[in-house]
Formats: C-alpha cells, sequence, structure tokens
C-alpha cells in the first residue's frame, strides 16, 4: 500500500491536532520528523518539522478532515492546505533565510570563520533563489562577501603568526 504525504507542519501542536482528528475518523497515519535544527529557534522559527503521511485511499477524505479542521476558529493555525498534489511542500519564509545570513556572517568573524561563513553562503544561495527583492538580495550578498574578506584574512593572520 502507498502513502502520500498528507502535510507538514512547523509547531508539534499543530500536527497533533491533525492527528487527532484522523484518529476520530478512523484513517491510519504515518509520522516522520525531521531533526531539529535549532538555529532556526534563534532566529524566530520553529523548530519542529513533522511529516504526515497516509494511505492514497484515504488521501481525499484525509485531506477534506483536514481543512474543515483547520477553516474552524482556532486562532494560530495555517488555514492553507495547498492544492492535494503539493501538499505539505510550504518552504520557510525568506525573512528566515535573510535573517541567518547576517547571524551566520557575523558568527563567522567571531567564533569559526570558515564553517559559519560557509553556512551563511549557503543560506544566501536559497535567498537569492527564492527572494524577489532586489535590495534583500543584494545586501545580503555585500554582507556575505565582507564577512568571507574578514574571514580569510583571520585565518591568514593566524596562520602567518601563531603557525611558525
Amino acid at each position: 500500500m502507498s502513502e502520500k504525504l498528507l502535510r507538514q507542519f512547523e509547531h508539534s501542536w499543530q500536527a497533533q491536532i491533525a492527528l487527532e482528528e484522523l484518529e476520530a475518523i478512523n484513517i491510519k497515519s504515518r509520522v516522520e520528523t525531521k531533526p531539529r535544527e535549532y538555529s532556526s529557534i534563534l532566529l524566530g522559527g520553529a523548530n519542529d518539522s513533522i511529516r504526515i503521511f497516509v494511505a492514497e485511499s484515504d488521501f481525499i477524505r484525509a485531506a477534506d478532515c483536514i481543512d474543515k479542521s483547520l477553516s474552524r476558529d482556532v486562532e494560530g493555525l495555517d488555514n492553507s492546505v495547498g492544492d492535494l498534489g503539493n501538499a505539505g511542500d510550504e518552504d520557510k519564509p525568506v525573512t528566515n533565510y535573510f535573517k541567518r545570513v547576517i547571524l551566520f556572517s557575523i558568527m563567522g568573524n567571531l567564533i569559526l570563520p570558515l564553517v559559519f561563513n560557509f553556512v551563511a553562503t549557503m543560506n544566501y544561495l536559497k535567498l537569492n533563489k527564492e527572494s524577489s527583492s532586489f535590495f534583500l538580495k543584494t545586501f545580503a550578498l555585500v554582507f556575505v562577501l565582507v564577512s568571507w574578506v574578514i574571514a580569510i584574512y583571520e585565518v591568514y593572520f593566524f596562520a602567518s603568526n601563531y603557525l611558525h
């Protein structure tokens, strides 16, 4: 029996509500969680990523159940389930990538220059792909480039002065 992704939730309490609704109408589901990414918490995001899978034969009924559940007056829930083919494919907001670029660039100059600047660069690439704001992308690029220049200087300075 093949399964289909029903929905992805950023908060465990949202997933718990959905699981209870599915259980109430006798639909079996499988829950998959991703490892926690603690940098998201620092930047105001959620630290959970819970995906709920159901059997393909129950998918339409489960999606209708979740739609009804999320359309009720429950504050704080995202009421958009999306189209059935792409349910649960939401990505993190662009602002989180921007915050990560800035945070990791600064940390790259304070702690581990190459490691944190690499992470900042990876977040910049995601920001560049998903953002349509020219100013945001340009500002982040300049920040990352300046951070890399400082990091390379720090590594060179350390190597030339302390590794003789």
